[in-house]
């Protein structure tokens, strides 16, 4: 889930960063439990994996592949008496490095112009 902050100007280092929060559903918790918070998101440094490339030229619809392969984990939180056992069990909160990969495609529509 969106955590408040992107940007995606790329350079040479970095595709963009992203701030995400995963919601973490199951039975005995809590309808909030989440890793990450609006004020304490996940904060990615995404990097390429795959080049872009376009998919369709009307509309212009383009893929990519990025990965953050180095982002802290933070704990767990707003879980419920299960959340200690989730933190312990996934190894959230330790201090440990994430990994994700995340597969895009992308509409482009420019503005300004008659559709």
């Amino acid at each position: 889930m969106y955590g408040g902050w992107s940007d995606f100007l790329s350079d040479d280092t970095r595709r963009g960063e992203l701030a995400l929060r995963f919601e973490v559903a199951g039975p005995g918790l809590r309808q909030e439990c989440s890793i990450g918070t609006d004020s304490d998101p996940v904060h990615l440094v995404l990097q390429d994996t795959r080049a872009t490339s376009v998919v369709s030229e009307d509309p212009m619809v383009v893929s990519f592949a990025v990965e953050d392969s180095e982002f802290a984990v933070p704990a767990a939180t707003r879980c419920g008496v299960l959340g200690p056992l989730l933190n312990g069990m996934l190894g959230l909160g330790g201090g440990g490095t994430g990994s994700i990969s995340l597969d895009a495609q992308v509409a482009l529509r420019p503005y300004g112009t008659e559709s």
